[in-house]
């Protein structure tokens, strides 16, 4: 927690100094807060405002020491002031020297030509600060003094709920921090479970087409079929109730930075494991469900993959994530024509060997505008005002989980045409994308030890 104050302590702090200034005909007065309060240790103290602005600081001996004599001084132009660092005994009204703490109205010795008051600033038996006053040689009343204590007692009452109210307000943003954290969680949870979920409701439905009305399996299937449009509404329900809490949650300035090193949500409270993986395997059963839903929109699916591929470094899961994003997407975004898959793609780099992945679309494409941030969390760009729905968390997803696992991604939108993938050229109405993922090979030298 700052020590300087809040503003309005400091205005307040501003508006007393200048009063007493100008009632007690000052050379100067000053407001310093101490560091924390730990027993047995001498604080440091801080100046928070000093009257007139501008004043510059002077050491103060310290009282406690044998006094040294001096030459009488020229009256000085600028207060006589403590400088910032300055410890609390230092200004302590003289005593033994293992005499510490301030007195309720302790006054120092004269300095220079002039008198000074050093008031602490107590409030529950914790010393917060000091109040300095300074003025020629004109001596203070009893009056004056009372007075000057009521201005500190106030100081320190004002200091007093100025750093519960910064602490409470500490508090209140750690705890919209933390809030945030778990909403971006159950976004990419809800997210993640919404393929899956999506995959369910195609086999079931091509399940039904399989059976005859007067079968007696047609009523499982339509049960299965029903169930799964029910789970499908839940799911939009809770998407919906996690974007209302988002809402809810931003009336501050980002809660979770861009740099942040949360965890993923894939694997709550750990880092990704990298390991040996087949792509093949991953691959495959999610092959199997991305030509099913192809077949159901009426769309073309092409498949380009090598029988063998070499292993590369990465998280099973993580990876499984990945590719089920993409293909969501491009099959999402694609109306018309068909989606293209090609493994065994191959990049030399002076950082290692990457093996790629291409999945091609013949689909919307991506705006250029667009492209430089569609890897934001719940950024979707011009398809936030169209028809198909979506939550802007895929690609975040794919990136975070890419990024862990020390691959690339490139996208590019207008697809570049390639009549070897079986889809139709690019065409102004469906640009397409090609979206490559490049991982590292587990034998490439920079990475196999990771």
């Amino acid at each position: 927690m700052s020590l300087s104050g809040s503003r309005e302590f400091v205005n307040l702090c501003q508006a007393q100094l200048a009063l007493l200034a100008q009632s007690f005909d000052l050379v100067s007065c000053a407001v310093y807060l101490t560091e924390q309060w730990v027993e047995g240790i001498n604080p440091k103290l801080v100046p928070v405002v000093v009257y007139p602005e501008g004043a510059t600081a002077k050491p103060v001996p310290n009282p406690s020491r044998t006094p040294q004599k001096t030459q009488p001084q020229t009256p000085l132009s600028h207060p006589l002031l403590p400088p910032a660092g300055v410890f609390l005994s230092e200004l302590a009204h003289p005593g033994p020297p293992q005499s510490t703490a301030l007195t309720k109205s302790s006054i120092a010795s004269p300095l220079s030509e002039e008198q000074q008051i050093v008031l602490p600033l107590l409030h529950n038996n914790e010393v917060l600060g000091v109040l300095v006053t300074r003025r020629e040689e004109e001596g203070w009343s009893e009056t004056e003094l009372s007075q000057l204590e009521k201005v500190a007692q106030t100081l320190a009452i004002a200091c007093f709920l100025d750093r519960q109210s910064r602490g409470v307000h500490e508090q209140l943003d750690q705890r919209l921090r933390s809030m945030g954290e778990q909403t971006d969680r159950l976004d990419d949870l809800l997210h993640q479970i919404r393929n899956p979920m999506t995959a369910l409701r195609t086999f079931s439905k091509l399940l039904l087409k399989r059976f005859l009305p007067e079968d007696r399996n047609y009523k499982i299937a339509e049960s299965i079929v029903r169930e799964s449009d029910r789970l499908q509404d839940l799911l939009q329900g809770l998407e919906q109730y996690a974007e209302d809490l988002e809402t809810q949650l931003t009336p501050t300035p980002k809660l979770l930075p861009a740099e942040s090193s949360r965890p993923l949500s894939l694997l709550p409270g750990a880092r990704l494991e990298l390991a040996p993986v087949e792509i093949l395997d991953i691959l495959e059963p999610l092959l199997l469900s991305a030509s099913a839903i192809a077949q159901e929109k009426n769309l073309q699916w092409f498949t380009h993959l090598p029988p063998h591929l070499p292993p590369i470094l990465a998280n099973g899961k993580a990876l499984r994530e990945v590719f089920s994003n993409l293909l969501d997407n491009a099959l999402k975004y694609t109306l018309t024509g068909g989606v293209a898959l090609e493994a065994g793609l191959t990049e030399i780099t002076p950082q290692g060997t990457y093996q790629g992945v291409a999945l091609h679309d013949t689909g919307l494409g991506i705006p250029p505008a667009d492209q430089g941030q569609i890897f934001q969390r719940h950024y979707r760009g011009v398809q936030a005002q169209g028809s198909i729905p979506g939550t802007g968390l895929g690609l975040a997803i794919v990136k975070e989980l890419l990024d862990q696992m020390q691959g690339k991604i490139e996208i590019m939108s207008p697809r570049q045409p390639n009549p070897n993938l079986g889809l139709l050229p690019p065409s102004p109405t469906q640009p397409g994308t090609s979206v490559i993922l490049w991982l590292p090979l587990f034998n490439s030298a920079p990475f196999q030890h990771d």
